[in-house]
């Protein structure tokens, strides 16, 4: 018995298939689940006047009171920052801002400005090094609140679930009825099983808006017309997101110094096929879950089991 579930946040498309629970408390959890996501896409959506992203942007301190969660979420985006060789970061809101008229502007009209920032507890506060610094946490965002959903369904009993955002970002609880795990097919066609508690990401360099949301946050550099992507399998959902991102920006510079693992079995790299499109058919009879055909966030709809 499958139980599912589709919400449109964050520009994109989620979707919770749970497997082998009953009907009552296989909505609850999903109903949970995206709840946890709609306050995310409500913290941190930068199109948004309401959010905090928005009121952060707005502000003309530089220390700013923020609550628990975004506190959270910026503790990783540092330290993920620092593992990354900052190939990664959440600071890169002007430069994107530079080519998406969607996106807010410094006062000022400065463009590309990055700027830094420090955390403070007690209460939770970002005290940030200039009022030009714009926020992004499209690497990471969809990642982080899928992490949260699958929290609150293992809170809630769920045994057997698979969660993805766009096609890109996934995790797996347990498996599928029938097999060890939860099977995805990447965009080069392989299959990869994900056990229980891994996650998986993929990125490119094809965004949603004129193709323009690659930017190496140490130079500047914006990074366009890639001929490859990027997957990555891990424990954390945030952190596999992140990591596929600053992979691309690591190959773009040449330096793969930073450890992730081993390559093809935690994280890999795959050509880009202009015709590649997001499927609805299963593979060679296998039973797949999601196939990532298509390295975007264009909320199409690809869970297939």
């Amino acid at each position: 018995m499958l139980e599912r579930g589709a919400l449109a946040a964050m520009g994109t498309r989620f979707e919770i298939i749970v497997a082998g629970e009953s009907v009552s408390l296989a909505r609850a959890a999903i109903e949970s689940a995206f709840a946890e996501i709609e306050n995310c896409h409500r913290l941190w959506n930068p199109f948004s006047a309401d959010s905090l992203v928005s009121q952060l942007h707005e502000a003309t301190e530089h220390e700013i009171p923020i609550d628990g969660l975004t506190h959270e979420l910026l503790s990783l985006c540092q330290r993920l920052e620092s593992d990354t060789k900052r190939a990664f970061s959440a600071t890169t809101g002007a430069f994107l801002a530079s080519r998406d008229p969607r996106r807010s502007v410094s006062q000022d009209g400065s463009e590309g400005h990055q700027g830094y920032f420090e955390l403070l507890e007690n209460p939770p506060r970002v005290r940030i090094s200039d009022s030009r610094l714009r926020w992004d946490f499209g690497a990471i965002a969809k990642g982080f609140a899928l992490d949260l959903a699958v929290e609150v369904m293992r809170e809630d009993g769920i045994q057997n679930a698979f969660l993805h955002g766009g096609s890109s970002s996934v995790a797996a609880i347990g498996a599928a009825p029938g097999l060890s795990g939860w099977r995805v097919q990447l965009p080069q066609g392989g299959i990869l099983e994900l056990k229980d508690g891994e996650s998986l990401a993929v990125s490119s360099g094809h965004g949603n808006y004129q193709g323009d949301h690659l930017v190496d946050p140490l130079s500047g550099d914006w990074i366009e017309n890639l001929s490859f992507g990027c997957w990555v399998r891990g424990t954390s959902t945030a952190e596999a997101d992140a990591w596929a991102t600053a992979l691309l920006v690591l190959k773009q510079r040449a330096d793969f110094s930073a450890g992730l693992g081993t390559e093809g079995e935690d994280w890999g790299f795959f050509e880009i096929d202009n015709e590649m499109q997001v499927g609805n058919d299963e593979v060679d009879g296998d039973s797949v879950a999601l196939q990532c055909l298509s390295p975007s966030a264009s909320g199409d709809e690809s869970a297939v089991i």
